[in-house]
């Protein structure tokens, strides 16, 4: 090969990967309005201890008995680990009160029950830190 054509072939690999999907990472102010929070306390259903972030499902009753499922939103595990959390920390069955952060009217996640949690209360008291804002 070449030196001339060394050079050809490293372009077209980089065009070639340069046109796939990328899943781009989101800030928070772009699908989060700080100036929308909401407190929910319900039952833990799910937790998915995974990057990019950490997502858990709790279910909420609201003031007619009826039950909504939540997605929170968290920080990626490695930061929470970092700050103190544990995985067994949070477990399905588990109570707990979330303060966090509804979806920007205009972001797709406005059409569902999802908020970025911002702090956690444990049903023992001890309340950590789980995702960002105020």
């Amino acid at each position: 090969m070449k030196p001339g054509w060394i050079g050809v072939l490293l372009a077209l690999v980089v065009l070639a990967v340069s046109v796939l999907p990328v899943s781009a990472h989101h800030a928070f102010a772009l699908d989060y309005d700080e100036g929308r929070s909401i407190l929910l306390t319900g039952v833990i259903t799910r937790v998915e201890w995974k990057n990019p972030h950490t997502y858990v499902y709790i279910d909420v009753k609201d003031p007619h008995g009826a039950v909504e499922r939540w997605a929170l939103e968290g920080n990626p595990p490695n930061l929470l680990t970092r700050i103190g959390w544990m995985r067994e920390m949070l477990k399905p069955g588990d109570h707990i009160t979330v303060f966090g952060y509804l979806p920007r009217m205009s972001s797709d996640l406005a059409i569902a029950n999802v908020a970025a949690g911002r702090r956690v209360t444990l049903a023992d008291g001890h309340t950590l830190v789980f995702g960002i804002g105020r």
